[in-house]
């Protein structure tokens, strides 16, 4: 019965089904604590707990998911590039965002982890956390940072800033269509380019 719960297609279904249960929680809910991929986060530590599976069983039966963030990062980009008609003319208040954006991320991790003592490396881990998954573990390897820990903390942040985005977005403007299930990425760019004049 363990080679059942250890086999990849068990895995990965395990992961499809609580990400789609958590979808439907979300969409019957509408409260943002309960945004899909916390769901599925959780029913996926609670039945990995309870059916005995470990974490490198786990890994090696979900690595196709791990390898579709590649290509993930390409198809936000091209989703992007779907709304290019709404951007000309504001790229340079886009740019500038972006670009004061992850300056102030950076500096500000460096700023209190010293200020903090933490460790060289651990500040390296952290460092990467406002970019996609993929590009944050190669920035994190290359500056001798711990990938495993980046990528924790990049869908962290990523997991808080939908919450955060929907939240506010709910509270501040209340036409619903200005909020996707793209919400960390989509609804900021769609919050730009709507209220930028």
């Amino acid at each position: 019965m363990s080679e059942i719960f250890s086999s990849t297609p068990f895995i990965l279904l395990l992961v499809l089904g609580s990400y789609l249960a958590g979808c439907k929680l979300y969409r019957k809910k509408h409260i943002a604590l309960f945004h899909p991929l916390l769901v599925a986060m959780v029913l996926i530590i609670a039945l990995l707990s309870l059916l005995d599976i470990d974490y490198d069983t786990f890994c090696a039966g979900s690595s196709f998911i791990s390898f579709l963030l590649g290509p993930s990062v390409v198809a936000l980009g091209y989703a992007l590039y779907e709304q290019i008609e709404q951007i000309r003319g504001k790229e340079i208040p886009v740019l500038t965002a972006v670009f004061a954006g992850g300056i102030v991320g950076i500096v500000s991790v460096i700023a209190i982890c010293r200020i903090m003592g933490v460790d060289e490396t651990i500040t390296s881990s952290l460092q990467p956390k406002s970019v996609t998954i993929p590009i944050a573990i190669s920035l994190s390897e290359h500056s001798n940072g711990i990938p495993s820990l980046t990528a924790v903390i990049v869908f962290g942040c990523g997991l808080l800033g939908g919450i955060v985005v929907i939240s506010c977005a709910l509270l501040l403007f209340r036409p619903a269509s200005a909020i996707s299930n793209f919400a960390h990425v989509n609804g900021i760019v769609q919050y730009i380019l709507h209220e930028i004049p």
